[in-house]
């Protein structure tokens, strides 16, 4: 049977002699049209599907802003971190990339920064639960100015290259696919972009030095990195939660920020109250 939509099946009865012929002619040969419902895969019909249509098919002006970034998420947005996390996890895994001619893995790392540095997003005061593109001045980003709701999160960034590669995703860190999601994460918090790229091939500080050779970890040895711009000075709770508020497992926190408020006057102790409340 050819292997189509619509196919069309011959049957031949061979020949029928006089004393096998029935009451009622038989043709010595049928054609029977058979027609073969089209079947969709069960991915195209989640709900997940539609979303990721969706989620490339909106270009806002925010894209603009960075034009450099090897990452689709700043191509797009604000987008809803739940409808995020889902078209990642629950969709790009199981398909090819969505931009496979558009972008490339690249250098370690690349997905992460642009010529400014470490990615940033913002979660949107009026709806903590999206996120967009964001940009900061060099005090902000030093944490002299603060930048309300505003960081860089390697889990989320890693959400628009898993759209981007789909199924051939993998983590700058340990270049496994993180998929299915572990049941527990080391997360790394932070309010100076020096300790948040620390891991990355690329010095800060030295913007024009050699990249740094980084060599690969266990997937089980694996972090996330959060970069909160102003550290404790800032809402560093209201941002985790927006990153890891539905997230079904343990979290392991490695918390640095203490050093901004003690610069800005705040007393050891109290940071060190602020920080056992947080976690």
């Amino acid at each position: 049977m050819a292997l189509s939509l619509t196919s069309k099946l011959q049957v031949s009865l061979g020949e029928v002699t006089p004393e096998q012929t029935p009451k009622k002619a038989v043709k010595r040969s049928a054609e029977v049209l058979v027609s073969h419902p089209v079947k969709v895969p069960k991915l195209e019909t989640l709900p997940s599907a539609r979303i990721l249509a969706g989620y490339l098919s909106q270009v806002y002006e925010l894209a603009h802003l960075h034009r450099g970034a090897m990452n689709p998420l700043y191509w797009h947005g604000p987008i809803e971190l739940a409808k995020l996390r889902d078209v990642a996890h629950s969709y790009s895994a199981h398909k090819e990339g969505a931009f496979e001619e558009a972008t490339s893995l690249g250098p370690p790392g690349c997905s992460l920064r642009d010529e400014q540095g470490l990615l940033l997003l913002a979660l949107r005061s009026t709806e903590p639960t999206s996120v967009s593109p964001a940009q900061a001045s060099t005090e902000e980003r030093s944490g002299a100015e603060l930048a309300p709701l505003t960081f860089f999160s390697s889990e989320l960034l890693s959400y628009g290259q898993r759209i981007a590669h789909g199924k051939n995703y993998r983590c700058t860190q340990c270049q496994s696919s993180h998929f299915p999601p572990t049941r527990t994460k080391i997360v790394l918090v932070t309010g100076s972009e020096v300790i948040a790229a620390a891991g990355l091939p690329h010095i800060l500080t030295l913007p024009g030095s050699a990249a740094v050779a980084t060599h690969p970890v266990a997937p089980h040895q694996c972090w996330d990195t959060v970069w909160i711009l102003g550290g404790l000075r800032s809402d560093p709770y209201k941002v985790l939660k927006g990153i890891y508020g539905t997230y079904k497992g343990s979290l392991k926190l490695l918390l640095d920020m203490g050093a901004l408020p003690v610069v800005h006057g705040e007393s050891a102790s109290s940071v060190i109250t602020r920080l056992n409340v947080m976690v």
